[in-house]
């Protein structure tokens, strides 16, 4: 099994289990939640060289403004790819770009071991995550 492949079997782990309690639903790597008419997306993503992943969140809103490309989806087959403003979950504020290394280091983002990585993004979804979604549906 590749480095690749561990770190998301341990993201399968420990990470998906955190996003149900969450309430999202879907599979490994797209994850949705409704909330009334707003739905919050989630998208992991593996970087080319398969040493690096990050954790892209956005949404669609009653009129779907932020979907470009078949807004007419049905929630639970929304993608984050379909729409315009996202957020690297790590970036903070600022927004930008941030990803999680498990092999080597990136020049923006965090370096570290699977462990050390997936408890971070457990701990970041339910600061920084939840707080950018819930400024989305207001």
């Amino acid at each position: 099994m590749s480095e690749a492949d561990n770190m998301r079997a341990l993201l399968k782990a420990e990470v998906v289990p955190a996003l149900r309690t969450m309430e999202f639903k879907g599979s490994f790597p797209h994850f949705h939640r409704v909330r009334g008419d707003h739905v919050d997306l989630l998208w992991f993503t593996f970087g080319s060289a398969g040493e690096s992943f990050a954790v892209e969140l956005s949404y669609a809103d009653s009129a779907r403004a932020n979907v470009y490309f078949h807004p007419e989806t049905p929630p639970e087959q929304l993608r984050v790819s379909q729409t315009t403003q996202r957020h690297r979950l790590g970036a903070g504020n600022a927004g930008g770009d941030f990803w999680f290394a498990f092999v080597g280091r990136r020049h923006v983002g965090m370096s570290g071991k699977p462990p050390k990585l997936a408890a971070e993004v457990r701990r970041l979804l339910s600061t920084e995550g939840e707080e950018w979604w819930r400024g989305r549906a207001s």
